[in-house]
């Protein structure tokens, strides 16, 4: 049985497991984005810059904004139970969450340097949940889990691959990047 501490002594609880900050970011985006949904695809709202396409926004952030949020406050949460060893919390974890947040807003914010700082921002959000939750299987020599590493490292690839085509880059990149995504999803019901 491992040995987990279940008093905290933190500064607050609200920073103290992933699955905190991230379960409430999730529901709060959730909510936040069918609002700005309806604005972008029923009235034509024009507060996307960039010329960041609204289905193209809309698939990224259902798979790489909302979901990501929730399998990561999943795993980083779990990962502790797992291995006994306690994932980024306090200031690391406010870090982790600004990232993911940063990345949310970036799209709606104009300018030529803006999405180029979004691509880097997001992808380096999932490299960042790549490493807290890789860095506690490996201490404890949890093989099986290498498995989940797998899985953020494609998330991580999928993101870039679609960035690089959002930036011209790479012909159908948006494409690939959002099927990657998805299929991470649906392969974990099949």
């Amino acid at each position: 049985m491992l040995n987990i501490e279940t008093k905290y002594t933190g500064k607050t609880a609200f920073l103290h497991l992933a699955f905190r900050p991230f379960f409430f970011a999730a529901l709060s985006y959730a909510v936040v984005s069918i609002f700005l949904w309806f604005l972008l695809y029923s009235q034509g709202a024009a507060i996307l810059p960039n010329d960041y396409n609204i289905i193209s926004w809309h698939a990224h952030e259902m798979i790489f904004g909302f979901a990501m949020a929730t399998i990561t406050g999943f795993l980083l949460t779990a990962v502790k139970n797992w291995t006994g060893i306690q994932t980024i919390h306090e200031k690391p974890l406010l870090g982790l969450f600004l990232l993911w947040l940063v990345a949310r807003v970036l799209a709606f914010v104009p300018g030529s340097w803006a999405l180029p700082t979004l691509a880097i921002i997001d992808s380096l959000y999932l490299l960042v949940v790549m490493w807290a939750f890789s860095s506690p299987v490996f201490k404890k020599k949890q093989w099986k889990n290498l498995a989940f590493s797998g899985k953020l490292f494609l998330m991580w690839f999928a993101n870039i691959i679609f960035y690089l085509g959002l930036l011209g880059y790479l012909d159908n990149g948006v494409h690939y990047g959002l099927y990657i995504g998805f299929s991470y999803h649906v392969s974990r019901y099949f």
